[in-house]
């Protein structure tokens, strides 16, 4: 369970848990792609690193940017939070909606990386 203190960065809250990657595909940039779900926290900034985008509404591809998703799902709020990514298989398209402030995008183009879908962090 992740110990949250006050944070001075412009986080509601900090954690003990690593930095979410930006995409969930650029999880091998840092590790072994795994298909293993794992915990991470999303900084309010993170959402707009890479263009910020979210393709899908659950499950996403996995192309979307973490933070944008765990925001889109409901997973975190605008501050952002620790979070729960279960990684699954990926999916011929997805369909974007409108959810808890932010659209994400219709794709018709699945990337390599399979598909995911963020949760709240167990911890909370």
């Amino acid at each position: 369970m992740g110990v949250l203190s006050i944070a001075t960065s412009g986080d509601a809250l900090a954690s003990d848990l690593p930095d979410c990657p930006i995409q969930f595909a650029a999880r091998g940039d840092a590790e072994p792609f795994s298909t293993e779900p794992f915990d991470c926290h999303c900084t309010a900034e993170a959402r707009n690193l890479r263009g910020g985008y979210a393709y899908g509404s659950g499950p996403y591809d996995g192309i979307s940017n973490i933070c944008m998703v765990a925001l889109h799902a409901g997973a975190t709020g605008k501050d952002g939070g620790d979070v729960h990514v279960i990684p699954g298989p990926g999916l011929e398209s997805y369909t974007g909606t409108l959810a808890n402030g932010v659209f994400s995008a219709d794709w018709e183009w699945p990337s390599q990386f399979g598909a995911f879908d963020v949760v709240p962090y167990p911890g909370n």
